[in-house]
């Protein structure tokens, strides 16, 4: 299988190297073109676009499943996901994260080094938990949102 990251920044050559650690493609590149991903779309191939702008990553993630394209879910060995969480694709959960049960990590999330999502937590489309970051339990991050600190149990109750 071969992986095409597509992106132009320092997020890009990151996921190229978790990727790398995975042990399961046997190519990985960068396209820093990103509209030219329909020119590689193959049954042995997947994307994962590593762009900083949420909106704009998750608006491409839709492109390319819409185009026929797989998507790949990116997860470091060292993070912890726990088998009762959800991990929607287009995701990554980067080295030394945890991913706690009844998390539902939805559709072009990052869970970035050494972050925490505790227990029933919901993040919507697009999240970007930031390095050493904690979502404490009970809450529903809103989708696009960056976690730059730490949430609160129930800041963001589910409703």
């Amino acid at each position: 299988m071969r992986l095409i990251i597509l992106g132009t920044d320092d997020f890009a050559k990151t996921m190229e190297d978790v990727a790398g650690q995975l042990e399961q493609y046997d190519s990985i590149s960068i396209l820093e073109a990103t509209e030219d991903y329909k020119n590689y779309i193959n049954e042995n191939t997947e994307f994962f676009p590593a762009i900083y702008d949420n909106q704009q990553c998750y608006n491409l993630l839709l492109k390319i499943d819409a185009d026929g394209g797989k998507i790949a879910t990116i997860i470091h060995p060292s993070a912890y996901v726990s088998p009762k969480a959800v991990i929607g694709k287009g995701s990554a959960i980067l080295p030394n994260a945890t991913v706690n049960n009844d998390v539902v990590v939805t559709y072009g999330c990052v869970i970035d080094i050494g972050s925490i999502i505790d227990h029933h937590v919901l993040l919507g489309n697009g999240v970007h938990v930031s390095p050493g970051a904690v979502v404490r339990s009970n809450n529903l991050i809103p989708a696009f949102m960056n976690v730059d600190g730490e949430v609160k149990e129930g800041q963001y109750p589910f409703s």
